[in-house]
């Protein structure tokens, strides 16, 4: 009887395990919109819209999802977006965007480039651990394939909210098996605890280039030398902050660690023509360049672009100081050749560069 009883618990036990493998099975929806479309349009993906309980895929060439404003969109994972031998895109203008476990783009092998573009809204990965999974989850960006992701309003947070941060509460890794992974940071905000640049294993490149807004970590790490080549990563900071806080707070060996870094060249300030601030003061770490804080000379709105606006603030400075028309502690971007002023040569200078893109006058930064 004993031995029934026992025989009977196990089926159970079993049976319920085998429940919850079947509960943390994988399924994916495939985004099938080639030309692009909103998230929440049942007919752009091949289950409906993506739930909980959901991996939502992208790897399909061209343009992929856009998330707007009131748009609450959620999975567990997303894939992508991630095309092999091609260019694909998302984006996120608005709304919210909630991912469980992971998100990979550009993770396999030749795909790419992988982009996504965040314009606005929240965007938060949790990080949570997969069930079978003892790591907690990640973004990479850039697995093997190359990845490009521009940060240009909004917020992404990385883990289950903003600072302070906890341990292995969340993972950022860039080019992860051995691709490229590029972040753009022009604007927003970005949470991190943990920052990984390129793998120890497979060689690869990992570029954070620092344009505006403020990018928040606990740890930032390169992932060490590769066996047989040097792992490439290069951190470059025109304007924007990067705030390294740790786990209850910096110290200063994280700040030895980031000089030594800054000294070995991997973090540089305006493509290497300005030095690097480090700065620990209340527990955090700040990087910053030492320029000036411009994405762009000319762009002194900054806005991203260099246009008639542009031309419009700088005559009015230089009308303000009267002649010579020349200003000596000038504002951000204004001085174009770096003569240390701004004066009819940087006006001059402005013109040309909007008279060579031609009508409408609008010169990207990017």
């Amino acid at each position: 009887m004993l031995r029934k009883n026992l025989f009977f618990v196990s089926v159970i036990l079993l049976l319920g395990l085998a429940g919850s493998a079947f509960a943390a099975e994988e399924i994916n929806n495939k985004w099938q919109a080639y030309g692009g479309g909103e998230w929440n349009d049942p007919g752009n993906w091949q289950l409906g819209v993506p739930t909980l309980g959901q991996d939502a895929r992208m790897d399909q060439p061209g343009i992929g999802p856009t998330i707007s404003d009131g748009t609450n969109a959620v999975c567990d994972t997303v894939r992508g977006p991630s095309f092999e031998g091609g260019e694909c895109s998302m984006t996120i203008n608005g709304g919210m965007l909630s991912i469980e476990y992971d998100w990979r783009i550009a993770d396999d092998p030749g795909s790419g480039p992988g982009i996504v573009n965040v314009n606005g809204g929240l965007v938060q990965l949790k990080a949570k651990n997969r069930p079978g999974d003892e790591d907690p989850g990640r973004i990479k960006i850039g697995g093997a394939g190359e990845a490009i992701f521009n940060m240009n309003d909004g917020v992404f947070i990385v883990g289950p909210g903003e600072p302070p941060f906890a341990e292995d509460s969340g993972r950022m890794k860039l080019s992860h098996e051995g691709g490229t992974g590029t972040i753009n940071m022009y604007g927003g905000r970005i949470y991190a605890p943990q920052v990984t640049l390129t793998d120890d294993e497979v060689c690869g490149r990992a570029y954070i280039n620092m344009f505006g807004g403020t990018f928040t970590c606990a740890e930032l790490n390169y992932g060490g030398p590769c066996p047989g080549a040097s792992s490439q990563w290069l951190i470059d900071i025109y304007d924007g902050i990067i705030e390294v806080m740790g786990y209850g707070g910096a110290d200063i060996v994280t700040k030895t660690q980031i000089d030594d870094y800054v000294a070995a060249g991997n973090i540089i300030g305006r493509g290497g023509t300005v030095p690097v601030s480090v700065v620990l003061a209340g527990g955090v770490v700040t990087i910053s360049s030492g320029g000036g804080g411009c994405a762009c000379d000319g762009d002194l709105n900054q806005d991203g672009q260099r246009d008639l606006e542009d031309l419009q603030d700088l005559a009015g400075i230089l009308l303000a100081a009267g002649s010579p028309f020349v200003v000596a502690d000038p504002p951000p971007c204004a001085d174009l050749n770096g003569d240390g002023q701004a004066d009819l040569d940087d006006l001059q200078a402005l013109a040309a560069i909007l008279l060579q893109a031609g009508s409408p006058f609008i010169a990207d930064c990017q």
